[in-house]
């Protein structure tokens, strides 16, 4: 692993000489030596890898292995700060130029005898990997010398496997359902095993089965893992059995609250709450306190311990059993083995079953070997080896025992992944156990962290990587994640118990990141003086000793996690950034400093790339960091005047703003946007509305996403409308005109949404071949509105469309949507008349109307669409669409029908299965 991670390392200090080589001038002879020591270098990683964990000498190769990857992370720290402090001179203005030739000696003489310690530690590193036998292995090279990696492969495509996820479970659910919905003496039952066994699977399809949900009038699903904490599980199950707008007052609640409104509701109401994933007996005696004895409430539990609720007198655990020898054929059989008329199928079906068997009906681990022998694709030679590998492949830190095999398994998934991936899956070791990672924030740190893209990825924005990335995890089977059914993306994703416990052990064997769990004495990984990364895992609200940790001045990332995402923002109690001078990736978007002073060093950190911060009353300097490309939530009130101006920050392609400051801050930062030529993403909020007078004016013709929530009375004009823009969200604008007539001529915009007062005239009119390739529309808030006009042939392409809370739209005039799927109509207190001619929808699948008081009937068109599967109204239509109602014809042919109470949480509603 350390391996192929460390080839990267090569190649990219490698470009990083080439590609810069006309700004090193005076030192050409050290470069030329630098890089030929590196291709030296890089023929005998492989090997030295390889040594690291099977030779007699391991120990000493590793030490090896460890100086390497220190070698090359010091020359590219070495190289970067002398190419970004030559930009820095450039960028400083005339009157710095005498200043800027007297550095530029001494800086060459420190380029020249930094780039000769390296060479010498490299010659000094082959020299101990010669006397040990690690052997050279010629690799291939470009056409001028660089290492090219082995690997490259692109995005893979997959088989579906959503059948195979149930394979031989069918009848552990078929029995848990049971025990739920017909047993009346048992109100607790555990699933328990061994993890990788299937138990969160099962009980997510006991979750979701019909029975279920006819059965239980409210559902809760709750992660619990290792990290308890009594009163977010409290909170959780109050806000899932509740509802959603009660979010805030939840979380207000104390312990003692929060137990006595459970205690009472589970009481009153027939519930089942699942918990995923409880650890200790202990944790689960302190949970069911909020249980009343005997009532309609019902728990399921998964666990690695059977002991956890075993003394409760209603209590069953249930095991579910290993697949059997044939399932887990079957299961293997239908991703990974070629056809049966294939020449060589008896020869796959030999190694298959001999690497099957070392999964011992483990779900997870045929899943795994099957993904990965279906990416090595049917090459037998290449089956031969793995099988060979799988025999002695040891996860480090592991010691042998009923697992062993297992371990094995899911091992070699990991050894056999592309580096690039491999550094991606590592990376997931900085997030807690049951943690919804965000991939959008994946997206911003792993481009920071410069992880090389496949070729098959040029031309792809950052979150289009970071989904392609994490889609070929879950189709190995390596991280859970489902993409959302309203934007086609990965949003969050997790990892498996198990596949975490590898993660964890991986990274902890390359020293890549170091952990602190919420205490400075903490120390769950290698000391903060090797590893160059640092998470903190924040559990409770207190203020964390900065000073204690962050001692190692070639850390390079730093991030601030809160393992319970209801908490308040974490206050410190300071930290200062001077030491640091080599951070690329801070994160600080989840601490609130003591007095809002945040370091002021921190605009000094000139190889930061991704940057994230909360509300501060420091001044920040930001002219420096030159090499940032993502800046989240900076706040003009916290920033010098002069800092507003961004120009130097060229490679900068995310930004987000918190505005604060009147029209000539506004101006300033008007014209440093508009010299951000790789600017992409843009998102400016102002939160007081008033402060300035609304001279805004956009004029980032590169944006492709932009949101904005400042006072603009003028939408962008012709001359500098971004014509790349892919999705734009508008809210406090107060827009005078009409903004369709501009929006619609964007030729690449896909989602729109128009905001609480983004617009305060009275009537918008979307013309012909208007949007061409628009998906979503949202428009929400519009006090002022009153009329819409749709004509023929706007928005061929729309997907989805939300109206809401606009009291005084009285007129909808929509020729047709020939590909709308998803309707939300809510809030149109003025809205009588409906006319849906036949054939403006031909493919609507699903229907909300939410309080549309003047409404009176639905629209007689309805009856002609037969793709319209599921219809939602509030309950006091159930009389008129009922059997025998006035509009019971328009909707007769709807599969499912369902009502809710207006003020009631939607989700327990009364359904209506045709």
């Amino acid at each position: 692993m350390a391996g192929e991670l460390m080839s990267f390392g090569i190649q990219k200090l490698w470009d990083l000489l080439s590609q810069e080589c006309e700004r090193f001038q005076g030192v050409e002879d050290q470069v030329t030596q630098l890089k030929g020591d590196l291709n030296l270098l890089s023929s005998f990683v492989k090997d030295a890898y390889a040594k690291k964990h099977t030779g007699a000498d391991r120990e000493v190769v590793k030490k090896c292995v460890e100086d390497i990857k220190e070698i090359i992370y010091d020359g590219e720290d070495i190289i970067e700060t002398f190419l970004l402090k030559q930009k820095l001179r450039e960028t400083s203005g005339i009157r710095k130029s005498i200043t800027r030739l007297a550095c530029v000696i001494p800086d060459r003489r420190k380029i020249t005898l930094d780039m000769e310690g390296i060479s010498t530690r490299i010659s000094k590193v082959i020299k101990e990997m010669k006397d040990f036998g690690v052997q050279q292995i010629i690799v291939q090279t470009s056409a001028d010398g660089g290492y090219i990696p082995q690997r490259r492969r692109g995005i893979q495509t997959f088989p579906n496997d959503h059948e195979s996820n149930f394979l031989g479970l069918e009848a552990n659910v078929k029995t848990l359902v049971e025990y739920l919905v017909e047993k009346e003496d048992i109100q607790i039952v555990s699933v328990t095993g061994m993890g990788g066994l299937g138990k969160t699977t099962i009980a997510r399809h006991v979750f979701n089965h019909e029975d279920v949900k006819h059965q239980f009038e409210r559902l809760a699903w709750v992660c619990v893992s290792q990290e308890f904490s009594q009163k977010y599980v409290w909170q959780t199950i109050l806000k899932n059995l509740t509802s959603k707008e009660r979010k805030d007052e939840i979380l207000k609640m104390d312990e003692a609250e929060l137990q006595d409104e459970l205690f009472q509701l589970l009481a009153t109401s027939k519930s089942l709450i699942v918990f995923d994933d409880i650890w200790r007996i202990e944790d689960w005696d302190k949970i069911k306190q909020i249980f009343p004895p005997k009532k309609g409430w019902k728990v399921l539990l998964t666990s690695r311990n059977d002991r956890v609720a075993m003394h409760d007198a209603t209590h069953v655990n249930f095991k579910p059993d290993v697949l059997t020898d044939q399932d887990s054929w079957t299961l293997f059989e239908r991703k990974a083995m070629p056809r049966k008329d294939d020449s060589e199928y008896k020869i796959y079906e030999k190694l298959a079953k001999e690497m099957v068997k070392h999964c011992n009906g483990l779900p997870l681990a045929v899943k795994a070997l099957s993904s990965l022998l279906f990416e090595t694709g049917k090459i037998v030679h290449e089956w031969e080896r793995l099988s060979t590998n799988i025999g002695y492949h040891n996860v480090v830190g592991r010691t042998t025992d009923d697992n062993n095999s297992i371990d094995r398994v899911l091992s070699l998934s990991f050894e056999e992944l592309p580096s690039y991936l491999k550094h991606c899956f590592l990376y997931l070791a900085h997030f807690p156990e049951d943690y919804a990672i965000s991939v959008s924030d994946l997206a911003y740190y792993w481009a920071a962290e410069g992880i090389p893209r496949p070729r098959n990825y040029n031309g792809a924005n950052l979150r289009q990587v970071a989904d392609g990335y994490i889609e070929e995890l879950v189709k190995r089977n390596m991280v859970i994640s489902e993409r959302d059914a309203k934007t086609s993306r990965f949003e969050t994703c997790q990892l498996h118990d198990v596949m975490r416990d590898l993660c964890l052990l991986k990274a902890e064997e390359d020293n890549f990141v170091h952990i602190v769990e919420n205490s400075a004495s903490a120390a769950t990984f290698q000391s903060p003086w090797k590893s160059r990364r640092i998470v903190v895992h924040r559990l409770d609200d207190e203020t964390y000793l900065w000073e204690l940790e962050i001692l190692n001045p070639k850390l390079r990332s730093l991030l601030i996690i809160r393992k319970v995402l209801l908490l308040s923002k974490w206050m410190a109690s300071g930290m200062c950034f001077t030491r640091l001078q080599l951070m690329r990736v801070l994160d600080l978007s989840h601490v609130e400093f003591e007095g809002g002073k945040l370091p002021s060093s921190i605009g000094k950190l000139i190889h930061l790339r991704y940057l994230s911060l909360y509300r501060a009353k420091t001044k920040l300097e930001l002219g420096n960091l030159i090499n940032l490309e993502t800046l989240e939530n900076l706040s003009t009130n916290d920033t010098a005047r002069d800092s507003l101006n961004l120009q130097q920050m060229t490679r900068l392609e995310t930004l987000s703003i918190l505005f604060t400051g009147d029209d000539e801050r506004m101006k300033t930062l008007s014209s440093s946007l508009s010299e951000l030529r790789h600017l992409k993403n843009l998102t400016i909020k102002d939160y007081w509305i008033d402060s300035y007078e609304g001279r805004f004016v956009l004029e980032c013709v590169h944006l492709k996403e932009l949101e904005l929530k400042i006072y603009m009375p003028s939408l962008f004009n012709e001359k500098h409308c971004p014509s790349q823009l892919t999705t734009i969200s508008l809210s406090d604008c107060r827009l005078v005109e009409d903004p369709m007539p501009i929006l619609e001529k964007l030729a690449h915009l896909e989602k729109v949404k128009l905001g609480e007062r983004s617009f305060s005239g009275s009537r918008m009119v979307c013309s012909v071949s208007g949007f061409p390739q628009l998906h979503e529309l949202e428009i929400k808030g519009l006090e002022e509105w009153e009329e819409w006009i749709v004509e023929e042939g706007s928005m061929p392409l729309l997907h989805s469309l939300k109206i809401s809370y606009c009291p005084s739209l009285k007129q909808i005039s929509v020729a047709g949507f020939p590909q709308l799927k998803d309707l939300y109509i809510g809030k149109l207190e003025e809205w009588e008349d409906w006319v849906l001619e036949e054939g403006s929808m031909p493919l609507l699948y699903s229907l909300e109307i939410f309080y549309c008081p003047k409404l009176k009937e639905l629209p007689h068109g309805l009856r002609c669409i037969d793709s319209l599967n599921y219809l939602r109204m509030p309950s006091e239509w159930k009389k008129r669409l009922s059997e025998g109602g006035e509009d019971y014809y328009n909707v007769k042919h709807i599969p499912c029908v369902e009502f809710y109470d207006e003020g009631y949480d939607r989700r327990f509603a009364h359904k209506f299965i045709k």
